[in-house]
């Protein structure tokens, strides 16, 4: 990103080119790259240690902002358990750390789209979309969170979203040049073509089929999934219903509820269509703390195995496993097989729960 800024700078290509890394290409678009060009102010080792502490910020903020949200909509509210949110940070942190000496923006991008959800429960619809188009111009892919918004019918957010998103690109028109911008889009929509071309992964849902069936498919079917997905947990969202609690809430409560289960579930199920480095699992984070803060006291199976879930989710480290059981647990797609184990853990009981509902009103 900063070499990239800095190529812009000097006008010279910025798509296609590997910086630093054989795999280090520039993917986001003109717009994010106007955000990284101050890092370009100071030394590249200055600008590390800048990025490395709003990573380090950003994580604590969207954790604290997690226990928030759970707090308010699952569970009747209790004093803050700081042993807990300790808990949420040791089932990430080999991931965190991974992302911290990378320097990438996941961890950014994970606390504006919590800081999104927490902002339209609170009825800031006009921010809430400002940030949720920051992050769709920075991955499209995210273009999925809109989903949720039409299906619990919060189109304030919608509108800005799209009216933010217009913009922004007409931001970077008139500090990039039309023409030039006009380009460097361009070249932006082919590059994120090209992601899946460079990258391999274990960990994917499709890989998991080759490894495990036999089953090839190929990876660009990845893109058409990703687009069915919405539709489908749409759909069931809306037929079944449901909520966490057993206890009798207000249809508004239940419907937010509903809204932060469908949106968080379709942030943690990115990484195990689309190719991406294992850091890109944090997006499970919000439904990790949603099992964390939930688990039932003085129940020590469960929370036996819900340790075992976060080992095979976040402890694969040569450090901790060796470098052969580690690399087999890259091998054996361990890390995609825990991710989708914590979104099948949320949606049984989510209709566990639409079910239960369903049943009480019957009677």
């Amino acid at each position: 990103m900063y070499m990239a800024a800095d190529a812009f700078l000097n006008q010279k290509p910025i798509y296609g080119v590997a910086f630093g890394l054989e795999t280090g290409f520039y993917k986001y678009s003109p717009f994010t790259m106007l955000l990284f060009v101050p890092y370009n102010l100071v030394p590249f080792e200055v600008a590390s240690i800048i990025h490395f502490i709003i990573i380090g910020i950003t994580a604590i903020f969207t954790i604290i902002l997690l226990e928030k949200i759970v707090s308010q909509h699952f569970q009747p509210k209790r004093k803050k358990h700081v042993l807990s949110l300790f808990a949420l940070l040791v089932c990430i942190i080999n991931h965190l750390v991974r992302e911290l000496h990378l320097g990438n923006v996941n961890m950014i991008l994970i606390s504006l789209l919590c800081l999104t959800v927490y902002l339209t429960l609170n009825n800031r619809f006009l921010i809430a979309g400002v940030l949720l188009s920051l992050v769709i111009l920075t991955k499209p892919y995210f273009l999925i969170a809109v989903m949720p918004l039409l299906v619990g019918k919060k189109f304030k957010v919608v509108y800005s979203t799209v009216v933010s998103t217009v913009i922004f690109v007409l931001i970077s028109g008139i500090v990039i040049g039309i023409e030039n911008s006009s380009n460097l889009y361009k070249e932006w929509f082919a590059a994120m073509m090209e992601h899946n071309s460079y990258l391999t992964s274990s960990e994917t849902i499709f890989s998991l089929a080759q490894t495990y069936f036999g089953i090839t498919i190929p990876n660009n079917y990845g893109v058409y999934l990703l687009a069915l997905i919405p539709i489908a947990s749409s759909f069931l969202f809306t037929i079944k219903g449901g909520y966490f609690s057993k206890d009798a809430l207000p249809k508004d409560d239940i419907l937010n509820q509903h809204f932060i289960l469908h949106f968080f579930l379709l942030m943690a199920i990115v990484p195990s269509i689309l190719i991406t480095d294992t850091e890109h699992f944090l997006l499970s984070l919000p439904l990790i703390a949603i099992l964390l803060f939930h688990l039932p006291k003085k129940s020590y199976l469960n929370l036996f195995l819900f340790i075992i879930l976060m080992i095979l989710y976040g402890g694969n480290s040569s450090d901790l496993l060796g470098k052969e059981l580690a690399n087999n647990f890259t091998t054996w797609g361990v890390l995609g097989i825990s991710n989708l184990i914590i979104v099948g853990m949320i949606l049984v009981q989510f209709i566990k729960r639409s079910d239960y509902q369903s049943s009480s009103s019957d009677n």
